[in-house]
């Protein structure tokens, strides 16, 4: 009788070979029914069942750097499909569609039909409340802190001079101000304070410290740097000066006004 290798060795019955696993199918319970499920390579199966995106794991894991991102994503534009998903978070497909139904199992986005048969995902309260822990706790733990700021900071002073702005305060004593400072001093743009009702120094990077914004010298907006609570600052902030007046470097993720969940 014919024989097949089977796991190595030789069988002595024929077997049918199971057929072709479809690109894209759907499972039966509910996060699956609504999330189209890809093909997932075993490896990326492994991973995934051996990280847990809910961060029992220490602070600043490649978990939490994704789970993070793909939040972001989201927030930035609920209609993303699955495949730029991935391409934005750099990992497989089948990683990204995991990472997906975890989130929503977790309480973080919730997911729906929309035409075209296409998906859109939204930040639940809970998302929006975990994707800014993450964000306090990747500014505090990235080791690429630095190089991220500094390119954030440079992108966003030259947007406040194309806008016009001479003058401008920071809002927040913390390293990303004065990473800021350091930054603004190659450009046309003066920083005249800093506000923090906090602090008891009166200067950081040469920068005046006020506890009230009440003391500040006239200037054309502000810029948010408190590592902190950022989206209280910048919200604050909004609220007294008016949010066109009111920029963030982009990582600390800052939700812009008219986003909030209800």
């Amino acid at each position: 009788m014919a024989t097949l290798l089977t796991n190595g060795k030789a069988s002595g019955n024929w077997k049918r070979h199971p057929p072709a696993k479809p690109k894209e199918a759907f499972v039966e319970n509910s996060i699956d029914a609504i999330v189209p499920q890809p093909y997932v390579h075993r490896m990326n199966m492994q991973v995934a069942a051996n990280s847990d995106p809910t961060f029992s794991s220490p602070p600043d894991t490649r978990e939490h750097a994704i789970t993070l991102d793909l939040l972001d994503a989201i927030d930035r534009d609920p209609t993303i499909s699955q495949r730029r998903l991935a391409s934005e978070l750099g990992i497989a497909l089948g990683l990204a569609n995991a990472y997906l139904k975890r989130c929503a199992k977790k309480g973080f986005i919730k997911i729906s039909s929309v035409p075209a048969r296409r998906f859109a995902y939204y930040l639940t309260p809970h998302g929006f409340a975990e994707k800014a822990r993450l964000t306090q706790s990747y500014l505090s733990n990235s080791f690429g802190f630095f190089r991220t700021a500094r390119e954030d900071c440079l992108h966003l002073i030259i947007d406040c001079i194309d806008l016009g702005w001479s003058r401008a305060a920071l809002l927040g004593v913390s390293d990303l101000a004065e990473i800021m400072a350091l930054c603004c001093a190659d450009h046309p743009i003066e920083l005249v304070g800093i506000v923090d009702v906090e602090q008891t120094t009166t200067r950081v990077a040469g920068i005046p410290i006020f506890t009230t914004h009440l003391q500040l010298p006239p200037f054309d907006g502000v810029i948010v740097t408190d590592m902190s609570a950022p989206q209280a600052a910048y919200d604050h902030a909004g609220e007294l000066f008016g949010y066109a007046q009111v920029k963030a470097p982009r990582l600390l993720r800052i939700m812009p006004h008219g986003t909030r969940p209800s």
